[in-house]
């Protein structure tokens, strides 16, 4: 007896590629996993950072309104932000000429995505969800 796999569509009993949990956020099933699970993944990234003396490897451009710092990645092909993000932040500070302890930052991916970003100790950095394609949406969740 073979067992046939039938696909769901995308908005009916979608379900996260990556822990199997069910998908409801629109963002989520668009990408086909959760963003606990995108949040995750984002971390494990950068949980061992290289901090490079000469700056960041990736493409991105960023910019300060307020205490809001917004990063947004230009990388296409070249070396991700998200993987690079202790060193974006370390050339951002740099540029502030000081830290940035007292800013929220979120930062958009390339799949277009504002998440949030924590500077921590030693030049290691967290990700947090705020799963919203819309810049104004995202920047009052981050707040």
């Amino acid at each position: 007896m073979q067992i046939q796999t039938i696909k769901q569509p995308p908005t009916q009993g979608a379900t996260c590629s990556c822990c199997g949990r069910p998908l409801s956020h629109p963002i989520s099933v668009e990408l086909g996993i959760n963003a606990q699970c995108r949040i995750r993944a984002k971390n494990d990234l950068v949980k061992w950072p290289t901090l490079s003396l000469f700056g960041s490897r990736s493409n991105f451009s960023w910019d300060l309104l307020q205490d809001v710092i917004t990063i947004v990645d230009l990388s296409g092909n070249g070396p991700g932000l998200t993987e690079d993000m202790p060193n974006v932040l370390r050339e951002i500070a740099m540029s502030l000429g000081h830290g940035l302890q007292h800013y929220h930052i979120m930062y958009r991916d390339s799949q277009g995505i504002w998440d949030g970003v924590h500077q921590l100790n030693r030049g290691k950095v967290r990700f947090f969800s705020i799963n919203e394609k819309d810049y104004e949406l995202a920047k009052a969740k981050l707040l």
